[in-house]
């Protein structure tokens, strides 16, 4: 979770630090030493063509790897996270769970919410024991998953990762 706020903030200040520095690096270089870049660039013509060419892609690359970062720093969470629930709903141990608590995460994926739930999981040959998840619920589903209610879950022994296999089937 550290090292993906990491790169979120990262590509944001590559972004919004290339964009500072274009918009006033130009403006005061030009005032301190507007003169003596022309009068370098007058010298010597065939240093103009490498100037734009590591200006414009100094420009461009920098806000590309900020913005590229950003990206990154939200789907990897994404996918590692759903690589992790299908490693658990095909290996895991199954039981079933009582649901203690929903939050509203606010958060929407494919119009489906990103829920908090507190569950009492059960499992069948050890003792009950209490876990928190963070799992996409889909709209159509959501009425089974209130409070109270028995769901079936897998999940590792030994740890707190649990996944809701489905709604239990009475």
């Amino acid at each position: 979770m550290k090292k993906n706020r990491f790169m979120f903030i990262s590509g944001l200040f590559l972004v919004i630090g290339t964009m500072i520095v274009m918009l006033f690096g130009g403006l005061i270089s030009s005032l301190l030493f507007g003169e003596k870049i022309d009068e370098i660039l007058a010298a010597d013509q065939d240093l103009l063509p490498i100037v734009l060419i590591v200006g414009i892609g100094a420009a461009v690359l920098i806000p590309l790897i900020g913005i590229l970062l950003m990206i990154g720093s939200i789907l990897i969470p994404l996918f590692s996270g759903m690589r992790e629930q299908s490693r658990i709903l095909e290996h895991g141990q199954a039981a079933e769970a009582r649901i203690l608590a929903l939050k509203d995460t606010g958060t929407r994926i494919n119009e489906n919410p990103l829920i908090d739930i507190s569950m009492e999981v059960r499992p069948y040959n050890a003792p009950a024991f209490t876990a928190q998840i963070r799992q996409t619920i889909s709209v159509v589903h959501l009425p089974s998953f209130q409070p109270g209610n028995i769901v079936d879950v897998k999940f590792v022994p030994g740890t707190d990762q649990v996944v809701i296999a489905g709604v239990k089937t009475r």
